[in-house]
């Protein structure tokens, strides 16, 4: 699961290093549960990936960066 939450966040960040998230920072155990359920039934299509970086995003308020 790790290895697909560490994908995720090197997809949005574009391969860069993320950003330190403090441990009690609730949107890096949302975004870990959204990946987690996503992927349960085997790894996400691109357009399943676009929709959930859009709604973490949208949700999260986070610009491209």
């Amino acid at each position: 699961m790790l290895k697909e939450i560490k994908s995720f966040f090197a997809d949005l960040t574009g391969g860069k290093e993320v950003a330190h998230f403090d441990d009690n920072d609730y949107r890096l155990a949302a975004a870990a549960l959204l990946v987690h359920v996503a992927t349960l039934e085997g790894e996400l299509s691109a357009a399943a990936r676009q929709k959930l970086h859009a709604l973490l995003q949208s949700r999260f308020e986070l610009d491209d960066a």
